[in-house]
């Protein structure tokens, strides 16, 4: 785990520039990456130096510049084709390229540590407070060809790949309704043309796609070797016209330097490479912006919460996961309970979350029953502790109306404490069943905290709250509301949890959307997607025609 200074995830200045605390949690979570491609690396002999805007932040700052957001690192093409493979099968990090993925682009490799947006608070430990997927970018080092009409042959084809590409892209946003439609068609055509000859290759079909060219384009990038080379570069870099020549044994010499808690490995003659790519006078620092938007999670915050003004929903979920995070870093083993004579560790443990459950709900003004809409949680508890009836403790059963559950799910993810954790169809896409589920979590806690914490019991405790659905007493229609949310909730089990789904699953959700007049997201975890069916109809009896509560198993 990567030590963090005290107050490395408080907002701050750098240079006149101001970073977020969401900002610092991205910088937490790409540095614990980088020590893990550290350790690898090591671990095999394999080199990496920082580069670009990591190599500079390396140099003048110490650390991350102030407005850079991402880490850029690079390595041999060969030895980055070994730690690929060392990699693979890890669950921790992966390898992300053209080769894994076709919208992926040219020029750069990651290593990234997921791929989707999450608040699970495990997650959020694992990645240092930081809610999206975010990597490293790796640059690719080759060798330049020593005969200067092969390097020259071998930066056309690569411009020529490239040119196709960006025609591609353009013919995807026009049709030939344009004037230049056709132009454009001849244009590409002609790009297809000369690289089939140049490269003597035919493609696998007529029309390539992106990710055929542009592995191609990585082909001969690293097209030459060690003794057919006096020097190295980045291929890309003399594509625009940079006089990007680096003597061969630059990834050879290594020193170290500090950036931020890291010692990283940056090459000797950085000042030469710094020179290159950023002018003589680099050690000025300069607010130039990045190479994209800056945040770069901020087209997809916009994307989770398009209703929501930009600065509230960032602060929004700066508060669900660096403000959790930062919560579970300072957290203290103290309890609800003594030491009951009469409770053993488990059962102390398991009052301790349903302690935990009532605090959140009677804060938010939230009611949560024992075992039925009649008994209110608090009243029960208070009951039972009085009248010392330790046997009737020992059998609550916690239960929420479903019409305050959107409201109790918002506050657990704010107040739950960061010895607690939660699981439901509406937070967990992997989740099963019409319920919510508290539980102690002891992922990333010292032993010993955890034993003080839950009396001596050191295992992942849950406790569900099951969901009251209102229901009327019109027996028929009811009758037919439970078969059909017992039979969603059956079909959901057997369900796949990725896309794409083969013919059979496919008519099974058809067949559904037709009997429920429901709707399911094909590209979405089928199984989570039927259980959310299951809800709309389970919660979709009048309020006015209400009249008592069920659960659903």
């Amino acid at each position: 785990m990567v030590k963090l200074e005290k107050n490395f995830l408080q907002e701050e200045d750098r240079d006149g520039f101001h970073i977020s605390t969401l900002m610092k949690s991205a910088w937490a979570a790409q540095l614990k990456i980088l020590q893990q491609v550290d350790e690898i690396c090591r671990e095999n002999n394999l080199t990496y130096t920082a580069d670009w805007g990591t190599l500079l932040g390396a140099v003048r700052h110490g650390g991350f510049i102030p407005w850079d957001d991402d880490i850029d690192i690079c390595m041999m093409r060969q030895e980055y084709q070994k730690l690929e493979q060392l990699v693979e099968g890890r669950e921790d990090i992966k390898c992300m390229s053209i080769y894994t993925d076709p919208e992926h682009g040219l020029y750069v490799n990651r290593i990234i540590n997921g791929t989707y947006f999450t608040t699970d608070r495990d997650e959020i430990k694992k990645h240092m407070g930081f809610p999206f997927p975010i990597g490293v970018d790796v640059f690719l080092i080759d060798y330049v060809p020593r005969e200067k009409v092969l390097e020259e042959e071998q930066l056309d084809v690569l411009k020529t790949i490239n040119q196709a590409v960006n025609i591609n892209g353009w013919l995807k946003e026009n049709d030939s309704t344009n004037a230049e439609y056709n132009s454009r068609i001849i244009e590409k055509n002609k790009c297809l043309e000369k690289i089939k000859k140049v490269c003597n290759i035919e493609f696998i079909e007529d029309d390539p796609s992106d990710q055929e060219l542009l592995v191609l384009y990585e082909e001969v990038s690293g097209l030459y070797g060690d003794n057919d080379s006096d020097y190295l570069t980045q291929v890309a870099c003399l594509g625009v016209g940079m006089d990007y020549y680096l003597p061969k044994d630059t990834y050879k010499k290594i020193i170290y330097m500090k950036f931020e808690n890291l010692e990283i490995p940056v090459p000797y003659n950085y000042d030469e490479i710094l020179k290159k790519k950023y002018g003589e006078d680099y050690m000025v620092p300069k607010n130039v912006g990045a190479g994209h938007e800056y945040p770069f999670y901020k087209q997809m915050i916009k994307e989770i919460y398009p209703d929501m003004q930009y600065k509230k929903a960032e602060k929004y979920i700066e508060d669900l996961s660096v403000g959790f995070y930062k919560k579970f870093l300072e957290k203290t083993p103290k309890c609800y309970f003594g030491e009951e004579d009469k409770l053993d560790p488990k059962e102390l443990a398991r009052l301790e979350i349903i302690a935990e459950i009532n605090r959140i709900a009677t804060k938010a003004n939230i009611k949560i029953y024992e075992q039925s809409e009649d008994n209110y949680l608090a009243d029960t508890l208070d009951y039972y502790f009085k009248t010392n009836n330790i046997d009737e403790l020992r059998k609550v059963v916690i239960s929420i109306k479903r019409e305050d559950v959107d409201s109790f799910i918002s506050v657990l993810q704010v107040e739950l404490s960061p010895w607690f954790s939660y699981k439901s169809i509406f937070t967990d896409q992997n989740y099963t069943g019409l319920k919510i589920d508290v539980y102690s979590d002891g992922y990333e806690c010292e032993l010993e905290e955890l034993k003080k914490r839950f009396h001596g019991y050191t295992e992942n405790l849950n406790v569900p709250i099951a969901i009251l659905y209102g229901i009327s007493d019109d027996i028929e229609k009811e009758n037919t509301r439970k078969m059909l949310v017992d039979n969603l909730c059956l079909t959901a089990k057997s369900m796949l949890e990725i896309p794409p789904y083969n013919m059979e699953i496919l008519d099974i959700v058809g067949q559904w959307q037709k009997i429920a007049n429901i709707t399911i997201d094909l590209t979405k975890n089928l199984r989570n997607e039927f259980y959310l069916a299951a809800d709309k109809i389970a919660k979709s009896c009048p309020s006015d025609r209400v009249c008592r509560y069920q659960v659903y198993e």
